[in-house]
Protein backbone atom coordinates (compact mmCIF):
# COMPACT_ATOMS: atom_id res chain seq x y z
CA UNK A 1 0.00 0.00 0.00
CA UNK A 2 2.76 2.47 0.89
CA UNK A 3 4.61 1.61 -2.31
CA UNK A 4 1.56 2.39 -4.47
CA UNK A 5 1.04 5.71 -2.67
CA UNK A 6 4.66 6.66 -3.33
CA UNK A 7 4.25 5.74 -7.03
CA UNK A 8 1.16 7.92 -7.33
CA UNK A 9 3.02 10.83 -5.75
CA UNK A 10 5.97 10.51 -8.09
CA UNK A 11 3.62 10.42 -11.10
CA UNK A 12 2.03 13.64 -9.90
CA UNK A 13 5.43 15.29 -9.59
CA UNK A 14 6.33 14.09 -13.08
CA UNK A 15 3.06 15.41 -14.48
CA UNK A 16 3.57 18.79 -12.84
CA UNK A 17 7.08 18.94 -14.29
CA UNK A 18 5.81 18.17 -17.78
CA UNK A 19 3.11 20.80 -17.46
CA UNK A 20 5.63 23.38 -16.24
CA UNK A 21 7.93 22.52 -19.14
CA UNK A 22 5.06 22.86 -21.62
CA UNK A 23 4.09 26.18 -20.08
CA UNK A 24 7.65 27.46 -20.44
CA UNK A 25 7.79 26.22 -24.02
CA UNK A 26 4.43 27.83 -24.78
CA UNK A 27 5.52 31.12 -23.25
CA UNK A 28 8.79 30.96 -25.18
CA UNK A 29 6.90 30.22 -28.38
CA UNK A 30 4.62 33.19 -27.77
CA UNK A 31 7.63 35.45 -27.20
CA UNK A 32 9.33 34.12 -30.33
CA UNK A 33 6.19 34.60 -32.40
CA UNK A 34 5.62 38.10 -31.05
CA UNK A 35 9.25 39.03 -31.75
CA UNK A 36 9.09 37.49 -35.21
CA UNK A 37 5.88 39.33 -35.97
CA UNK A 38 7.37 42.55 -34.66
CA UNK A 39 10.55 42.06 -36.67
CA UNK A 40 8.53 41.23 -39.78
CA UNK A 41 6.46 44.36 -39.31
CA UNK A 42 9.63 46.43 -38.89
CA UNK A 43 11.15 44.87 -42.00
CA UNK A 44 7.99 45.49 -43.99
CA UNK A 45 7.85 49.09 -42.78
CA UNK A 46 11.53 49.50 -43.65
CA UNK A 47 11.00 48.07 -47.14
CA UNK A 48 7.97 50.29 -47.68
CA UNK A 49 9.82 53.38 -46.54
CA UNK A 50 12.60 52.53 -49.01
CA UNK A 51 10.07 52.12 -51.82
CA UNK A 52 8.51 55.47 -50.93
CA UNK A 53 11.92 57.18 -50.97
CA UNK A 54 12.75 55.70 -54.39
CA UNK A 55 9.32 56.60 -55.76
CA UNK A 56 9.81 60.14 -54.50
CA UNK A 57 13.17 60.29 -56.28
CA UNK A 58 11.62 59.24 -59.59
CA UNK A 59 8.68 61.60 -59.14
CA UNK A 60 10.97 64.47 -58.15
CA UNK A 61 12.96 64.02 -61.37
CA UNK A 62 9.75 64.19 -63.38
CA UNK A 63 8.61 67.15 -61.30
CA UNK A 64 11.60 69.29 -62.33
CA UNK A 65 11.84 68.03 -65.92
CA UNK A 66 9.54 70.75 -67.27
CA UNK A 67 11.03 73.64 -65.32
CA UNK A 68 14.61 73.11 -64.28
CA UNK A 69 15.03 74.54 -60.79
CA UNK A 70 15.66 78.27 -60.69
CA UNK A 71 16.24 80.34 -57.58
CA UNK A 72 12.75 79.35 -56.44
CA UNK A 73 12.69 75.73 -55.15
CA UNK A 74 10.31 73.39 -56.94
CA UNK A 75 7.54 72.32 -54.49
CA UNK A 76 7.45 68.62 -53.66
CA UNK A 77 5.81 66.29 -52.73
CA UNK A 78 2.85 67.22 -54.86
CA UNK A 79 -0.72 66.34 -53.83
CA UNK A 80 -0.91 63.92 -56.79
CA UNK A 81 2.12 62.03 -55.46
CA UNK A 82 0.69 61.72 -51.95
CA UNK A 83 -2.77 60.76 -53.19
CA UNK A 84 -1.47 57.54 -54.71
CA UNK A 85 -0.70 56.25 -51.20
CA UNK A 86 -4.13 56.97 -49.75
CA UNK A 87 -6.11 53.83 -48.90
CA UNK A 88 -9.00 52.99 -51.19
CA UNK A 89 -12.30 51.76 -49.70
CA UNK A 90 -12.99 48.06 -50.00
CA UNK A 91 -16.41 46.33 -49.82
CA UNK A 92 -18.48 47.07 -47.93
CA UNK A 93 -18.23 50.74 -48.84
CA UNK A 94 -18.81 51.78 -45.24
CA UNK A 95 -15.70 49.94 -44.06
CA UNK A 96 -12.76 52.10 -43.06
CA UNK A 97 -9.82 51.10 -45.28
CA UNK A 98 -6.51 50.35 -43.64
CA UNK A 99 -3.64 52.52 -44.92
CA UNK A 100 -0.98 50.51 -46.72
CA UNK A 101 1.70 53.16 -46.12
CA UNK A 102 0.83 54.80 -42.79
CA UNK A 103 2.90 57.74 -41.73
CA UNK A 104 4.94 57.89 -38.53
CA UNK A 105 2.43 60.24 -36.88
CA UNK A 106 -0.64 58.09 -37.60
CA UNK A 107 -1.36 59.71 -40.96
CA UNK A 108 -2.79 57.53 -43.71
CA UNK A 109 0.01 58.57 -46.11
CA UNK A 110 3.78 58.25 -45.61
CA UNK A 111 6.03 61.07 -44.57
CA UNK A 112 7.93 62.34 -47.64
CA UNK A 113 10.63 65.00 -47.85
CA UNK A 114 12.57 66.06 -50.95
CA UNK A 115 15.48 68.47 -51.22
CA UNK A 116 17.24 69.82 -54.32
CA UNK A 117 20.72 71.33 -54.23
CA UNK A 118 23.46 72.22 -56.67
CA UNK A 119 26.29 69.77 -57.28
CA UNK A 120 28.96 72.37 -56.43
CA UNK A 121 27.18 74.80 -54.13
CA UNK A 122 25.22 72.63 -51.71
CA UNK A 123 23.70 75.77 -50.15
CA UNK A 124 21.92 76.58 -53.41
CA UNK A 125 18.58 74.88 -54.01
CA UNK A 126 18.89 75.42 -57.78
CA UNK A 127 21.35 74.87 -60.62
CA UNK A 128 23.62 77.69 -59.45
CA UNK A 129 26.50 77.08 -61.88
CA UNK A 130 24.28 76.24 -64.86
CA UNK A 131 25.96 72.92 -65.69
CA UNK A 132 22.62 71.04 -65.85
CA UNK A 133 23.56 68.89 -62.83
CA UNK A 134 21.88 68.80 -59.43
CA UNK A 135 21.45 66.50 -56.46
CA UNK A 136 18.06 65.25 -55.31
CA UNK A 137 17.72 63.95 -51.76
CA UNK A 138 14.55 62.11 -50.75
CA UNK A 139 13.36 60.47 -47.54
CA UNK A 140 10.30 58.32 -46.96
CA UNK A 141 8.84 57.42 -43.56
CA UNK A 142 6.40 54.57 -42.86
CA UNK A 143 5.39 53.94 -39.23
CA UNK A 144 8.60 54.11 -37.21
CA UNK A 145 10.97 53.34 -40.09
CA UNK A 146 12.61 55.71 -42.58
CA UNK A 147 14.83 55.45 -45.66
CA UNK A 148 16.89 58.14 -47.33
CA UNK A 149 18.42 58.15 -50.84
CA UNK A 150 20.38 60.63 -52.93
CA UNK A 151 21.30 60.83 -56.61
CA UNK A 152 22.98 63.21 -59.02
CA UNK A 153 20.60 64.05 -61.86
CA UNK A 154 21.12 65.76 -65.19
CA UNK A 155 18.88 67.70 -67.54
CA UNK A 156 18.65 66.33 -71.07
CA UNK A 157 17.41 68.11 -74.17
CA UNK A 158 15.22 67.23 -77.12
CA UNK A 159 16.21 68.13 -80.67
CA UNK A 160 13.53 67.25 -83.26
CA UNK A 161 14.85 65.64 -86.40
CA UNK A 162 13.08 67.75 -89.01
CA UNK A 163 14.02 67.81 -92.71
CA UNK A 164 16.08 70.85 -93.67
CA UNK A 165 16.34 70.20 -97.42
CA UNK A 166 12.62 70.06 -98.29
CA UNK A 167 10.69 73.25 -98.97
CA UNK A 168 7.43 71.49 -99.71
CA UNK A 169 6.25 67.87 -99.90
CA UNK A 170 2.76 66.85 -100.88
CA UNK A 171 1.10 63.46 -101.12
CA UNK A 172 -1.08 64.67 -103.99
CA UNK A 173 -0.73 67.37 -106.63
CA UNK A 174 0.96 70.73 -106.30
CA UNK A 175 -1.04 73.19 -108.36
CA UNK A 176 -1.83 76.83 -108.93
CA UNK A 177 -5.53 77.24 -109.67
CA UNK A 178 -8.30 79.72 -109.16
CA UNK A 179 -8.70 83.27 -110.36
CA UNK A 180 -5.59 84.60 -108.74
CA UNK A 181 -2.62 83.48 -110.78
CA UNK A 182 -0.71 86.04 -108.84
CA UNK A 183 2.94 86.87 -108.97
CA UNK A 184 5.26 84.03 -109.95
CA UNK A 185 7.10 82.18 -108.55
CA UNK A 186 5.25 81.38 -105.33
CA UNK A 187 7.75 78.97 -103.80
CA UNK A 188 10.89 80.98 -103.12
CA UNK A 189 13.92 80.80 -100.86
CA UNK A 190 15.10 83.34 -98.30
CA UNK A 191 18.85 82.83 -98.01
CA UNK A 192 21.87 84.69 -96.68
CA UNK A 193 23.38 87.10 -99.21
CA UNK A 194 26.57 85.03 -99.49
CA UNK A 195 24.73 81.82 -100.49
CA UNK A 196 26.29 80.55 -103.74
CA UNK A 197 24.07 80.07 -106.81
CA UNK A 198 22.40 76.70 -107.29
CA UNK A 199 19.82 74.33 -105.82
CA UNK A 200 19.26 74.63 -102.05
CA UNK A 201 16.28 72.29 -101.51
CA UNK A 202 13.58 70.33 -103.29
CA UNK A 203 9.85 70.50 -103.90
CA UNK A 204 8.37 67.03 -104.19
CA UNK A 205 4.92 65.62 -104.91
CA UNK A 206 3.50 62.14 -105.15
CA UNK A 207 1.21 63.52 -107.89
CA UNK A 208 1.84 66.19 -110.51
CA UNK A 209 3.60 69.52 -110.06
CA UNK A 210 2.24 72.43 -112.02
CA UNK A 211 5.61 73.91 -112.85
CA UNK A 212 6.57 75.56 -116.13
CA UNK A 213 10.15 74.52 -116.75
CA UNK A 214 10.42 76.37 -120.06
CA UNK A 215 9.58 79.80 -118.69
CA UNK A 216 10.70 80.35 -115.06
CA UNK A 217 8.60 83.51 -114.80
CA UNK A 218 5.45 81.39 -115.19
CA UNK A 219 6.47 78.58 -112.83
CA UNK A 220 5.13 78.52 -109.29
CA UNK A 221 8.56 77.28 -108.20
CA UNK A 222 11.82 79.18 -108.27
CA UNK A 223 13.61 76.71 -110.52
CA UNK A 224 16.97 78.33 -109.84
CA UNK A 225 16.81 77.31 -106.20
CA UNK A 226 14.63 74.21 -106.05
CA UNK A 227 14.71 70.82 -107.68
CA UNK A 228 11.12 69.89 -108.53
CA UNK A 229 10.20 66.20 -108.46
CA UNK A 230 6.84 64.63 -109.07
CA UNK A 231 6.82 60.92 -108.44
CA UNK A 232 4.64 60.13 -111.47
CA UNK A 233 7.34 61.10 -113.95
CA UNK A 234 10.58 61.50 -112.00
CA UNK A 235 12.33 58.61 -110.20
CA UNK A 236 13.98 61.04 -107.82
CA UNK A 237 10.70 61.79 -106.07
CA UNK A 238 10.67 60.44 -102.52
CA UNK A 239 8.00 59.11 -100.20
CA UNK A 240 7.03 60.76 -96.92
CA UNK A 241 8.86 58.01 -95.07
CA UNK A 242 12.03 58.91 -96.93
CA UNK A 243 11.86 62.66 -96.36
CA UNK A 244 10.30 62.75 -92.87
CA UNK A 245 10.51 59.26 -91.28
CA UNK A 246 7.81 57.96 -88.95
CA UNK A 247 10.31 57.54 -86.11
CA UNK A 248 11.18 61.26 -86.28
CA UNK A 249 7.53 62.29 -86.21
CA UNK A 250 6.73 59.87 -83.39
CA UNK A 251 9.64 61.26 -81.36
CA UNK A 252 8.16 64.75 -81.73
CA UNK A 253 4.74 63.48 -80.63
CA UNK A 254 6.23 61.75 -77.57
CA UNK A 255 8.01 64.95 -76.61
CA UNK A 256 5.00 67.25 -76.94
CA UNK A 257 2.96 64.77 -74.91
CA UNK A 258 5.54 64.93 -72.12
CA UNK A 259 5.40 68.74 -72.00
CA UNK A 260 1.64 69.15 -72.36
CA UNK A 261 1.52 70.38 -75.97
CA UNK A 262 -0.36 67.40 -77.44
CA UNK A 263 -4.13 67.78 -77.84
CA UNK A 264 -6.60 65.01 -78.68
CA UNK A 265 -9.98 63.73 -77.54
CA UNK A 266 -8.28 62.23 -74.49
CA UNK A 267 -7.37 65.59 -72.96
CA UNK A 268 -9.86 67.91 -74.65
CA UNK A 269 -11.88 70.34 -72.55
CA UNK A 270 -15.41 68.93 -72.03
CA UNK A 271 -17.59 70.17 -74.87
CA UNK A 272 -14.58 71.32 -76.89
CA UNK A 273 -12.75 69.69 -79.79
CA UNK A 274 -9.00 69.01 -79.62
CA UNK A 275 -8.34 72.01 -81.86
CA UNK A 276 -10.52 74.29 -79.75
CA UNK A 277 -8.74 73.02 -76.64
CA UNK A 278 -5.36 73.75 -78.22
CA UNK A 279 -6.50 77.23 -79.26
CA UNK A 280 -7.43 77.98 -75.63
CA UNK A 281 -4.17 76.64 -74.18
CA UNK A 282 -2.03 79.12 -72.21
CA UNK A 283 1.53 80.12 -72.90
CA UNK A 284 4.15 77.73 -71.53
CA UNK A 285 7.94 77.42 -71.88
CA UNK A 286 7.26 74.78 -74.56
CA UNK A 287 4.55 76.46 -76.63
CA UNK A 288 1.41 78.50 -76.64
CA UNK A 289 -0.61 80.49 -76.22
CA UNK A 290 -2.88 78.70 -78.62
CA UNK A 291 -1.07 76.89 -81.43
CA UNK A 292 2.22 78.75 -81.08
CA UNK A 293 5.50 76.96 -80.53
CA UNK A 294 5.71 73.19 -80.82
CA UNK A 295 2.15 71.84 -80.94
CA UNK A 296 0.46 68.64 -82.11
CA UNK A 297 -3.33 68.42 -82.55
CA UNK A 298 -4.88 65.08 -83.45
CA UNK A 299 -8.35 63.73 -84.12
CA UNK A 300 -8.20 60.09 -83.12
CA UNK A 301 -11.89 59.16 -83.07
CA UNK A 302 -13.61 61.14 -85.81
CA UNK A 303 -11.51 62.81 -88.46
CA UNK A 304 -14.41 65.09 -89.44
CA UNK A 305 -15.22 66.35 -85.95
CA UNK A 306 -12.80 69.29 -85.90
CA UNK A 307 -12.81 72.54 -87.86
CA UNK A 308 -9.60 73.49 -89.69
CA UNK A 309 -6.97 75.85 -88.38
CA UNK A 310 -7.89 79.25 -89.85
CA UNK A 311 -5.39 82.09 -90.18
CA UNK A 312 -6.88 85.18 -91.79
CA UNK A 313 -6.45 88.92 -91.67
CA UNK A 314 -3.19 90.06 -90.14
CA UNK A 315 -2.84 87.07 -87.82
CA UNK A 316 0.74 85.91 -87.25
CA UNK A 317 1.46 82.48 -85.82
CA UNK A 318 5.00 82.27 -84.40
CA UNK A 319 7.74 84.64 -85.58
CA UNK A 320 11.06 84.78 -87.37
CA UNK A 321 12.97 84.81 -84.10
CA UNK A 322 10.79 82.13 -82.51
CA UNK A 323 9.46 79.74 -85.18
CA UNK A 324 7.18 76.83 -84.34
CA UNK A 325 6.32 73.31 -85.42
CA UNK A 326 2.62 72.64 -85.95
CA UNK A 327 1.43 69.09 -86.69
CA UNK A 328 -2.25 68.58 -87.57
CA UNK A 329 -3.15 64.89 -87.59
CA UNK A 330 -6.25 62.84 -88.26
CA UNK A 331 -7.89 65.03 -90.90
CA UNK A 332 -7.59 68.51 -89.37
CA UNK A 333 -7.21 71.02 -92.20
CA UNK A 334 -5.28 74.26 -92.50
CA UNK A 335 -6.69 77.46 -94.04
CA UNK A 336 -4.67 80.63 -94.54
CA UNK A 337 -5.65 83.91 -96.18
CA UNK A 338 -5.55 87.68 -95.95
CA UNK A 339 -2.17 88.94 -94.77
CA UNK A 340 -1.65 86.09 -92.33
CA UNK A 341 1.82 84.67 -91.66
CA UNK A 342 2.97 81.30 -90.36
CA UNK A 343 6.60 80.88 -89.25
CA UNK A 344 8.11 77.43 -88.93
CA UNK A 345 7.30 73.93 -90.14
CA UNK A 346 3.73 72.95 -90.98
CA UNK A 347 2.71 69.28 -91.21
CA UNK A 348 -0.87 68.40 -92.24
CA UNK A 349 -1.93 64.74 -92.32
CA UNK A 350 -5.24 63.89 -93.96
CA UNK A 351 -6.55 67.45 -93.84
CA UNK A 352 -7.14 69.90 -96.67
CA UNK A 353 -4.76 72.83 -97.09
CA UNK A 354 -6.85 75.78 -98.30
CA UNK A 355 -5.59 79.14 -99.47
CA UNK A 356 -8.07 82.00 -99.35
CA UNK A 357 -7.81 85.34 -101.07
CA UNK A 358 -5.12 87.73 -100.00
CA UNK A 359 -1.34 87.64 -99.66
CA UNK A 360 -0.67 85.11 -96.88
CA UNK A 361 2.81 83.67 -96.42
CA UNK A 362 4.18 80.47 -94.94
CA UNK A 363 7.76 81.10 -93.85
CA UNK A 364 9.68 77.85 -93.44
CA UNK A 365 8.50 74.55 -94.96
CA UNK A 366 5.27 72.62 -95.44
CA UNK A 367 4.26 68.95 -95.62
CA UNK A 368 0.78 67.81 -96.64
CA UNK A 369 -0.37 64.26 -97.29
CA UNK A 370 -3.06 65.63 -99.66
CA UNK A 371 -2.86 68.00 -102.62
CA UNK A 372 -1.84 71.63 -102.16
CA UNK A 373 -3.37 74.40 -104.28
CA UNK A 374 -1.64 77.78 -104.39
CA UNK A 375 -4.55 80.13 -104.94
CA UNK A 376 -4.43 83.87 -104.74
CA UNK A 377 -0.93 85.14 -104.09
CA UNK A 378 0.14 82.71 -101.38
CA UNK A 379 3.88 82.54 -100.90
CA UNK A 380 5.89 79.73 -99.41
CA UNK A 381 9.21 81.21 -98.38
CA UNK A 382 11.74 78.50 -97.64
CA UNK A 383 13.82 79.53 -94.61
CA UNK A 384 16.51 76.90 -94.02
CA UNK A 385 17.84 78.63 -90.91
CA UNK A 386 14.40 78.47 -89.28
CA UNK A 387 14.42 74.69 -89.72
CA UNK A 388 17.95 74.50 -88.36
CA UNK A 389 16.81 76.54 -85.35
CA UNK A 390 13.99 74.04 -84.77
CA UNK A 391 16.53 71.21 -84.81
CA UNK A 392 19.29 72.63 -82.68
CA UNK A 393 17.64 74.84 -80.07
CA UNK A 394 17.85 73.23 -76.63
CA UNK A 395 14.44 72.11 -75.42
CA UNK A 396 14.41 70.73 -71.87
CA UNK A 397 12.97 67.25 -72.18
CA UNK A 398 13.76 64.95 -69.28
CA UNK A 399 15.76 64.71 -66.10
CA UNK A 400 17.63 61.45 -65.65
CA UNK A 401 19.94 59.95 -63.06
CA UNK A 402 23.67 60.12 -63.67
CA UNK A 403 24.93 56.50 -63.68
CA UNK A 404 26.57 55.22 -60.48
CA UNK A 405 25.54 58.22 -58.37
CA UNK A 406 22.66 56.61 -56.44
CA UNK A 407 23.39 56.33 -52.71
CA UNK A 408 21.43 55.17 -49.66
CA UNK A 409 22.08 57.45 -46.70
CA UNK A 410 21.36 57.34 -42.99
CA UNK A 411 17.81 58.66 -42.46
CA UNK A 412 17.24 61.76 -40.38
Amino acid sequence: MHRHSRQRGSSLVLLLGIMATLAILAATLVVVLVNAQHNTARERAQAKSFHVAEAALDAAMANISRTWPSATPVPFPTPAFQDQFKPTPSPPATATPEPEYPGPTGADVPDVTVAYFDNFDTNAQYDANGDNLMYILTQGGVLDRASRVRALVQREYFHPQVPTDIALWTGGNLENKGGGGGVMPKVTAVLPSDTPPGIVASVEAVGLINADTTDPTKSIINNERFAAYDSTTDPHGRTLEEVFPTRAREAIIRYVKSVGRYFSEENAIPGKTPLQTAALSPETPFGGPGLAGMTVVENRLDSTSDDPVILRGTVQLNSETNPGLLMLLGGIGFTIGGDADFWGLLFVEGGTVTVDAGTPTIHGAMFSTLSVDFRGTLNLEFYPYLLQWLMFVDRPATVSMVPNTWRELQPR
